[in-house]
């Protein structure tokens, strides 16, 4: 069975035509189907991804969406075009800013086969330089006083307090070579399930624009009784990796986090009125923060 892979693209062609040359040079044709979906991009960029497809992989398949409907939604259109082609079996996410270093579709669906309980399993994830390992993509998920410690220091690593979470969260081992690990929290820029799994589960949540997708996945994942894995013995290189407070750069993006995590606290925690309440002003502080950032930088 193939992989159809669902790569989303917005304003900018350059590194989905990188991720795309990466993934054809390292992988056989025949064991994929790509889906790149455009997510309203301006008409140049359309037009620039639109040519590279047309002359260079005509096997690719390039949804037009008129607007804008954010991570989720946008993968999920994507997914919806797979979910009907009787050649797929598998489908794997693949952010478009991400370089393909090896075959990885051959082995995450030789270790979906030979684990049952898998639902979703990435390839380690490096940074830009080829080295550094990515920790985004073996985490346990925060509990929820850290996610309010977080928004208490509105993300920033006050005294080190938000680097000491994130270290003990990691669920990366000392020595990684060739294993594959149970965690929790895999990285959304590249990951693989079922299809049929993927399609039970709804795919990604469509109440969410922005962030807190994985948070979302692991919930629904851990309740059927099932488990997330890394692959460590595939590598991958993430252009794109940071944190959460690097990523926030503009009052739109600050806007998203406030509402998924509002959504995934509302929907998939147990927290009640009084923790809902308590959090609620360091939104406020935390869009103001930003805002100001903007206007002076503006």
């Amino acid at each position: 069975m193939k992989t159809g892979i669902v790569i989303l693209n917005y304003n900018n062609a350059t590194d989905t035509i990188s991720c795309l040359r990466s993934l054809y040079a390292t992988t056989s044709i025949d064991k994929f189907r790509v889906v790149v979906v455009d997510n309203g991009s301006r008409r140049e960029v359309v037009s620039q991804l639109s040519d590279f497809i047309t002359r260079f992989a005509p096997s690719v398949t390039l949804h037009l969406l008129p607007k804008n409907v954010g991570y989720a939604n946008g993968n999920n259109e994507g997914c919806k075009l797979l979910y009907n082609d009787p050649e797929v079996g598998y489908i794997a996410i693949l952010n478009n800013d991400t370089i393909v270093l090896e075959d990885f579709v051959t082995p995450l669906q030789a270790a979906i086969d030979n684990t049952p309980d898998t639902a979703l399993i990435s390839p380690l994830l490096l940074r830009s330089d080829g080295k550094t390992i990515e920790h985004n993509c073996a985490r346990r998920a925060p509990k929820l006083r850290e996610i309010f410690t977080g928004w208490a220091l509105l993300h920033r690593n006050t005294f080190g307090i938000l680097g000491r979470i994130e270290h003990r969260n990691s669920m990366l081992p000392d020595k990684i070579e060739g294993k594959t690990i149970p965690v929790e929290l895999i990285s959304g820029s590249c990951f693989m399930v079922k299809k049929s799994l993927f399609e039970e589960l709804g795919g990604f949540d469509s109440g969410t624009f922005l962030y807190y997708e994985e948070n979302i996945l692991w919930e629904k994942i851990r309740r059927r009784g099932l488990k997330n894995y890394l692959n460590c013995s595939v590598r991958l290189i993430h252009l794109g990796a940071a944190t959460t407070s690097t990523q926030v750069k503009s009052i739109f993006v600050a806007k998203c986090l406030v509402n998924s995590t509002r959504y995934f606290i509302r929907n998939f925690t147990n927290a009640g009125v009084f923790y809902r309440a308590a959090i609620a002003p360091f939104y406020v502080l935390f869009l103001l923060k930003i805002g100001i950032k903007s206007l002076i930088k503006g």
